[in-house]
């Protein structure tokens, strides 16, 4: 609850209703358990099956034990369907949205962490399918805006390690027979990406072409012959330069852009969330030294 933007924490805290389904409370998706909402507000739907094999429902501040939140739902589909009309469904939305602010607005220089992400989410496309692995890069792209009908998948509740790569093989198996027609992202950091990259030849025998962006903080790196389209970017201006190519947009090879970060330097979600964890500010270092 203190890491989003202006204006998020302000509209939960002002509702006087809030729905919460299938969720698994961790410190990663609750600011570091730094959310507080009271259940008395709360419709709140789980599984809660990594505790104590429980599920529950709590509605209003009343607790249901042993109920799963899909037969919940089945059943609430069913009868709104059946009375559409005098539900008057679909109901327009009448929040305002809120803008997300521009962190950074670099033009040239050493490429960091809170510009790149934002950055990146302006070169995705409608209908994309972008996949983040654990670490920095998941912490990271919570700060970009996502184009319409984009899909994205990330793991915050078992954090595994390397699962974005064979996500990727997944995604570009699936997509085809679902007629989505973007590209398929995957945003991975160098070490994670050798626990799985024999994945990525499975992806080159059968003609996909997703696009690996490669981050790298510590220098090791994997074999860059993998793909056609291959590229370094130390700089805001070498993004901007790759991110622009045509080549890179028609998606017709395998591509891989490998970003270089300061091992000190942390999406800013990340830093508040360790820093509350700790009861300090964590060391953080933008510049490579």
């Amino acid at each position: 609850m203190e890491m989003p933007f202006p204006g998020v924490q302000e509209a939960l805290k002002t509702s006087d209703l809030i729905t919460n389904t299938g969720t698994l409370q961790t410190d990663s998706n609750t600011g570091g358990f730094t959310r507080k909402i009271p259940e008395e507000k709360v419709i709140l739907l789980e599984h809660n099956k990594l505790t104590h094999n429980l599920e529950k429902s709590v509605v209003l501040g009343k607790e249901f034990p042993n109920i799963h939140f899909l037969p919940v739902f089945r059943r609430l589909v069913s009868g709104l369907k059946v009375k559409a009309a005098h539900f008057n469904f679909p109901v327009p939305l009448l929040a305002t949205r809120i803008k997300p602010p521009q962190l950074r607005s670099d033009r040239s220089g050493q490429l960091i962490q809170d510009f790149a992400w934002q950055r990146i989410g302006k070169f995705l496309q409608p209908d994309d399918i972008i996949i983040t692995d654990c670490g920095r890069g998941q912490f990271g792209m919570f700060d970009a805006t996502f184009p319409p009908q984009s899909r994205a998948i990330t793991s915050t509740f078992c954090s595994a390690i390397g699962f974005s790569v064979r996500a990727c093989l997944g995604a570009c198996v699936a997509a085809p027979e679902m007629k989505h027609p973007g590209w398929v992202i995957v945003i991975i950091g160098d070490v994670s990406l050798q626990i799985f990259v024999q994945d990525i030849g499975t992806c080159i025998c059968f003609g996909f072409k997703p696009i690996f962006i490669l981050l790298s903080f510590f220098g090791a790196r994997p074999d860059t012959g993998i793909a056609n389209f291959n590229t370094q970017c130390h700089t805001v201006e070498e993004l901007e330069s790759v991110l622009s190519k045509e080549t890179l947009k028609k998606a017709e090879h395998i591509s891989l852009i490998e970003l270089f970060f300061s091992p000190l330097d942390y999406p800013r979600r990340l830093a508040t969330q360790v820093s509350n964890t700790l009861g300090r500010p964590l060391e953080k270092q933008d510049k490579f030294n």
